[in-house]
């Protein structure tokens, strides 16, 4: 830890495309000089959409207003299930695509959020059984069917 009297006197510079390092000495009152090295990384730039980029939940959702339109992205969700999925063992995803839903639809009717059943269907979040129950219920099939699909490596 470092004393409010000790200071800093750099000895070197060194800089890349990346870094800044300086390497100096520190010396306080009350110990004899230590090598100190600082290396400064600058902010990743965030990279910015195009001025005419549409998110594609956004766009969906814009589509989805239109009962037509609506059901014909639930009959291509229902399409994508049985050509991505079909011959696979049960899924969230999949279970959830049968149904024609969006994973904001899912979300909506357990009672959770979208971002919690992207998660969810990626792995990367265990599921309590509450949820499970819920997502049950809303997919309206029996509570192992989700068991099984969240831990598909269990069926032996």
């Amino acid at each position: 830890m470092k004393s409010q009297s000790a200071f800093l006197k750099p000895t070197q510079t060194s800089v890349s495309q990346f870094t800044k390092v300086y390497v100096g000495e520190e010396s306080n009152a009350t110990s004899a000089p230590a090598t100190v090295i600082y290396a400064a990384f600058p902010a990743i730039p965030q990279a910015k959409p195009p001025l005419a980029a549409v998110d594609i939940d956004d766009l969906v959702a814009e589509f989805e207003q239109s009962p037509e339109s609506a059901q014909a992205i639930a009959q291509g969700r229902k399409w994508v299930a049985k050509t991505f999925y079909g011959n696979q063992p049960g899924s969230v995803a999949k279970l959830r695509l049968e149904k024609g839903w969006s994973q904001a639809e899912l979300a909506r009717r357990a009672d959770t959020s979208q971002p919690y059943i992207a998660r969810l269907e990626s792995g990367r979040v265990d599921p309590g059984v509450r949820t499970v129950r819920k997502i049950a219920k809303a997919l309206e099939v029996p509570m192992m069917t989700v068991v099984q699909a969240l831990c598909p490596e269990d069926e032996q």
